[in-house]
């Protein structure tokens, strides 16, 4: 568990680190985000999803980064980009998958190692970097388990 300084802005789920928890330990943290950073910065959860659609941006994306003294600022490690043309609701299980995607990716690069086996890709989105490990790993009996625990 990490102490910060600073009470969270809403009690049991989401918290702001504060400078001082940051600058002790630079480098550390990643978060994940459910946009195209720098769009919808501060915004969580699906929150930048709906803001996209009602947007009508063409594109909704995860971008996982580096936690910096700023909110949702700092250094991009990985992100996927897919098309909006599909339901509110598809968008919103799209993103939550390819967002593990990412964020796996952004672990990875964080630890400079390989966590899960390197292969091609096939996808319906697009990723930046490329993934460094093979996406069908992930099928859809892995997602079904996934959202019955």
């Amino acid at each position: 568990m990490i102490k910060t300084n600073q009470p969270p802005r809403n009690p049991g789920r989401f918290r702001i680190i504060d400078e001082d928890t940051i600058s002790r330990h630079f480098g550390k943290f990643i978060n994940l985000h459910y946009s195209l950073l720098p769009a919808f910065s501060g915004l969580i959860g699906i929150k930048t999803i709906k803001n996209a659609y009602e947007q009508g941006c063409k594109f909704i994306e995860p971008t996982c980064h580096l936690v910096d003294k700023g909110v949702d600022t700092g250094k991009i490690l990985s992100q996927a980009v897919f098309t909006a043309e599909r339901t509110f609701e598809d968008a919103v299980n799209l993103m939550f998958k390819k967002g593990c995607l990412v964020l796996l990716s952004g672990i990875q690069l964080t630890l400079e190692q390989d966590l899960v086996e390197i292969a091609s890709n096939t996808s319906d989105a697009a990723y930046s970097p490329a993934l460094n490990f093979d996406e069908s790993l992930f099928d859809e009996k892995f997602w079904t388990e996934i959202e019955c625990n």
